[in-house]
């Protein structure tokens, strides 16, 4: 009986204790979740508490609106640190026609990875490489909903030997 509690015990230590070291989950009902893995660390909108001078952004905002060619789909996600400055994960869907899949090959989309630090300001972009894709899982406008995934591969824009490559992007915002 001692040994199952003791390797009750141990399984209990080796499980996480905290859920904000892993990714949100995948849903689809509005609970303004945003979460992905930048070159495999984990990556979810944050910001410290207010500074003098910060207008108060949210860290995580996006919505559908009128474009040009339709409707256009946005969704930001901002993590604000004064010590490690700033990180943002900005997509774009320039012609939203309901749920499925749109590619970043096509110009009017894009997906961008832009890190603010040390007066430095590097922009990891879509449109350099083409390649990735975000899938819209749930675009309910009645209830004002967005879900959906992402991944792609982004270059420096101004170094392209500097790549950064998202994965298991999730998304789940209900907008205004």
């Amino acid at each position: 009986m001692k040994s199952y509690v003791a390797a009750f015990l141990l399984l209990l230590s080796l499980t996480p204790a905290c859920k904000k070291d892993r990714l949100t989950e995948e849903t689809q009902k509005g609970a303004n979740t945003f979460s992905c893995l930048i070159d495999g660390e984990i990556y979810k909108p944050c910001s410290e508490p207010r500074i003098l001078g910060d207008p108060g952004i949210p860290s995580l905002d996006g919505g559908i609106s009128v474009s040009g060619n339709g409707m256009m789909a946005t969704v930001s996600a901002t993590c604000r640190k004064s010590r490690e400055g700033n990180k943002d994960v900005y997509l774009e869907i320039g012609n939203l026609t309901g749920a499925g899949t749109y590619l970043l090959s096509d110009l009017s989309n894009r997906l961008q990875y832009t890190v603010r630090e040390n007066n430095t300001t590097r922009v990891y972009s879509s449109l350099n490489t083409k390649s990735g894709r975000v899938i819209i899982t749930k675009d309910d406008r009645a209830s004002k909903i967005l879900s959906g995934t992402f991944e792609f591969e982004g270059v420096d824009n101004n170094d392209p030997g500097k790549i950064v490559k998202i994965t298991s992007g999730r998304f789940d915002i209900k907008y205004q």
